[in-house]
């Protein structure tokens, strides 16, 4: 749910389906077009701490970025920093994610589109 800091309403609010976490190369896709933010969400579902590799393949090229997932950890990126992950508005790509063998890390990715500055449209995207 994504509530109104002042008055507690629901704004927006969105559902993920239960998933496996699914190896060591899971793939997804984002897309920027229509004022979209993209934000990957990342659990680590191990004992172990997980070393993942993202990999954001856009129309100007790829950035990889590999960062230390602590056991039982999240994460959320904003793929939309263009800065960081070389996107651009309305634009789309792929996300690849490698994952350090033997951990269990479980990927989404959550298109979210403001109006007014409140959430308006959120819908997650599995990363298989």
């Amino acid at each position: 749910y994504f509530r109104d800091s002042e008055s507690g309403k629901v704004q927006a609010m969105y559902g993920s389906q239960a998933s496996e976490a699914l190896g060591r190369a899971i793939f997804g896709s984002y897309n920027l077009f229509l004022g979209m933010e993209n934000w990957l969400g990342l659990a680590n579902n191990s004992a172990d701490t997980a070393q993942v590799q993202v990999i954001v393949n856009g129309p100007n090229g790829s950035k990889e970025e590999v960062f230390s997932l602590e056991a039982s950890g999240s994460a959320v990126l904003p793929l939309h920093d263009t800065e960081r992950f070389g996107t651009q508005a309305d634009s789309y790509g792929t996300v690849e994610l490698r994952i350090t063998e033997g951990a269990n890390v479980f990927g989404q990715i959550m298109r979210l589109h403001s109006s007014g500055g409140a959430p308006d449209f959120a819908a997650p995207t599995l990363a298989r």
